[in-house]
């Protein structure tokens, strides 16, 4: 396999007390264990907290997309 798509999602009681970006930092762990040499991550462009997430592990804004449920920024994270 040499890609996927993942998603994390935080129940709103444990926001903004770090355990997304060790959430986010776990699945890429078991990623690679997998066998993955990069992962696509996504999240609405709004979500800054997302964002911010998604960039403090390595990700990489690919582009921004149109879906239905509003504009979806993807971010590639590649894997040594």
């Amino acid at each position: 396999v040499s890609s996927g798509n993942l998603l994390v999602a935080v129940r709103p009681t444990l926001r903004g007390k770090g355990f997304g970006a060790y959430t986010l930092s776990r699945l890429l762990f078991e990623a690679v264990r997998a066998g993955l040499r990069r992962a696509l991550v996504t999240c609405r462009s709004e979500d800054e907290a997302a964002r911010r997430i998604i960039e403090k592990n390595r990700g990489q804004l690919s582009d921004e997309v149109e879906s239905p449920e509003g504009t979806r920024c993807r971010y590639w994270i590649d894997f040594r």
